[in-house]
C-alpha cells in the first residue's frame, strides 16, 4: 500500500468530517414551501434568482449571476417617472 494512504499528514490541511459541510450547506439554503418553485412565489431571493437562470434541458444557466441580480434589482426598484 502506498505510504501516503497509511501515513497521516502531520503538517497538511485539516479536513472536517463531511457531515459538518452538509449542515453548513443546508444552513445556506432555507426551506421551500410545497409548490413554491412551481407557483413562482419565492420567499427567498436565492431561489428567485436561481430560478430565473434555470433551464429544463440543461444544467447550464441561461445567463450569469450578475445579470440575474441586475434584473432582480431592476424589478425591485423601477425607475421613477420624471416630474415636471
Amino acid at each position: 500500500m502506498p505510504e501516503f494512504l497509511v501515513t497521516p499528514f502531520s503538517n497538511g490541511p485539516h479536513v472536517a468530517p463531511l457531515e459538518v459541510f452538509i449542515r453548513l450547506l443546508s444552513a445556506l439554503f432555507p426551506e421551500l414551501a410545497p409548490g413554491e418553485l412551481l407557483r413562482g412565489e419565492f420567499r427567498h431571493q436565492v431561489f428567485r434568482t436561481g430560478w430565473s437562470m434555470a433551464r429544463a434541458d440543461s444544467f447550464q444557466p441561461t445567463h450569469d449571476i450578475s445579470t440575474a441580480l441586475a434584473q432582480e434589482h431592476a424589478m425591485a426598484h423601477p425607475p421613477r417617472p420624471a416630474t415636471a
